[in-house]
């Protein structure tokens, strides 16, 4: 045997071998996303920038579909009038969640956090068009009552 065939056999052996460790080596956290209870209380909570609050109520309905309700909104020590933004649609699609409510005017508030092993992230939050999320560090989403 030729020492070239020899070193082709030796590099085919080291690839695969490689491939095979590389495949052990993965993880089933690697593989899948977090899974979180969504269903329940949630506080969404600006913590830079001014005191801003909505309170969440998550839940399925008889379909599995999540479903919600606006619960309050606080801006400083002011109670916001939530009557309007009384059902929330919501749609999960990998780590990414999607809450959507209108009032009767037509005012959008929209949700999106996303999934995380610790609990859930605030990515964006709009309102009536307006974004009100600069960075995923200035809010927070915590369990509420």
């Amino acid at each position: 045997m030729s020492p070239v065939v020899s070193r082709k056999a030796s590099s085919s052996r080291r690839f695969v071998l490689l491939m095979v460790a590389g495949l052990a080596c993965r993880t089933p956290s690697m593989a899948q996303p977090a899974v979180i209870e969504l269903e329940g209380h949630w506080n969404i909570t600006k913590v830079a920038g001014g005191p801003l609050q909505f309170g969440l109520r998550l839940d399925r309905d008889e379909d599995g579909e999540l479903t919600g309700v606006v619960q309050r909104i606080l801006s400083g020590n002011m109670e916001l009038d939530v009557s309007g933004y009384t059902r929330l649609e919501g749609h999960v699609t990998g780590e990414r969640v999607v809450l959507t409510t209108s009032d009767a005017g037509g005012r959008q508030l929209r949700f999106v956090l996303s999934l995380k092993a610790d609990g859930l992230r605030v990515v964006a939050i709009e309102w009536s068009g307006e974004s009100l999320v600069a960075s995923e560090r200035q809010w927070r989403a915590t369990r509420g009552s």
